[in-house]
């Protein structure tokens, strides 16, 4: 009897410990979530639009018509069950890429659980992945035989020696964290660093209408140009409406045909060999400026320390940023799409110059 007591009486003190405990664990964080509002979490119905889109790269009515032109399911279920409505869904995996925050971080801005944000995040960008990544190949509605002769025209008047470029190949080196297993099948030798490689085409209204990869980081850039078929879809879909082919244009490592240019080599080059080489190249930076907006919108991208391609799926989630990155092309018409924009509007073949360089409605690049 006097042992059953004790047992009692020392299991009431251990659940009032526990809960002191509990409590000081509470106000120890509500003092680590900040002002922001009671409680220190943000409530997304209160954020301005600056805000909305120092959080997720977006405003709030733009990201209820980004839930609607991805067609997301709601609610969306992560691979464990969890379940959370399309609209926080897409805000979780925005959150996630706009800057390199750990988890921790967005649970205590946000409210949302750790485990929460992870699934959900990885969950949506696979839906999105599946349902869109055929604007990654080659999309047939959006680059037609009439827009791609806009885009000639454009780079034609950007200052082009030559009237038959439509866009800009590029490739890019994706830095990724260490991996335990297979270390060799990502390491570059030439930027000694583990990575993973993509190449892209890049048009006058500031799209990435291209994308290739990811190839493991050891591989030349020969087996990417070959790998990704390319050679076969230009030549299929590159033409004028007049059956004109027409040309991207890249650095040296590429090779020359009818549908795709690179600048002249040697060490003996004429004067108009290399004035069409400064031309182009001053023109080509272009493709490079693209990729380097990806960064700017979502950080995380080139938070290399948490790039883990064994536990998740990078490839996936740096081609859903790009998907995204063109979804805010659409909206805010940034630095490409700028620069070839000409402040004197001139009429070319019946058409105002400024009107080539619109990128599409959001609702029009994503489409079935």
């Amino acid at each position: 009897m006097l042992a059953q007591q004790f047992l009692h009486k020392r299991s009431t003190r251990r659940l009032i410990l526990l809960q002191h405990l509990r409590l000081a664990l509470a106000h120890n964080n509500s003092h680590k979530r900040g002002p922001l509002r009671e409680g220190g979490r943000l409530d997304l119905d209160s954020l301005t639009e600056e805000e909305w889109r120092n959080q997720f790269r977006f405003t709030q009515s733009e990201v209820e018509e980004l839930v609607e032109v991805l067609q997301l399911p709601n609610p969306i279920r992560a691979d464990n069950r969890i379940t959370k409505d399309s609209r926080t869904a897409l805000n979780m995996l925005l959150a996630r890429l706009a800057y390199p925050n750990h988890l921790c971080d967005l649970a205590l801005k946000f409210g949302w659980p750790v485990e929460r944000v992870s699934r959900i995040s990885t969950a949506t960008q696979m839906i999105i992945h599946d349902q869109w990544e055929h604007l990654l190949c080659w999309d047939a509605a959006q680059l037609t035989p009439d827009r791609l002769v806009k885009y000639v025209h454009t780079i034609e008047q950007k200052g082009a020696p030559i009237g038959t470029i439509w866009g800009f190949i590029d490739g890019t080196i994706w830095g990724i964290a260490c991996p335990t297993y297979h270390q060799c099948t990502c390491y570059n030798g030439w930027k000694r660093k583990h990575c993973l490689k993509y190449h892209g085409i890049v048009t006058p209204d500031g799209l990435i209408s291209h994308l290739f990869g990811p190839v493991d980081g050891w591989r030349n850039d020969a087996f990417r140009w070959q790998e990704s078929n390319l050679p076969n879809i230009l030549e299929r879909n590159a033409h004028a409406p007049d059956g004109t082919p027409l040309q991207v244009y890249g650095d040296p490592t590429y090779s020359i045909n009818s549908f795709i240019l690179s600048p002249y080599q040697g060490a003996r080059l004429t004067n108009d060999q290399k004035q069409w080489n400064w031309s182009m190249s001053r023109l080509r930076i272009v493709a490079e400026w693209a990729f380097k907006e990806i960064v700017n919108t979502f950080g995380f991208l080139d938070f290399v320390k948490n790039q883990k391609h064994l536990l998740q799926p990078v490839g996936v989630q740096f081609r859903v940023a790009v998907l995204l990155h063109n979804a805010h092309v659409c909206l805010h018409k940034p630095q490409v799409t700028q620069y070839f924009n000409i402040e004197n509007v001139n009429i070319v073949e019946g058409l105002m110059e400024d009107e080539l360089l619109e990128p599409p409605l959001l609702s029009e690049y994503f489409h079935n």
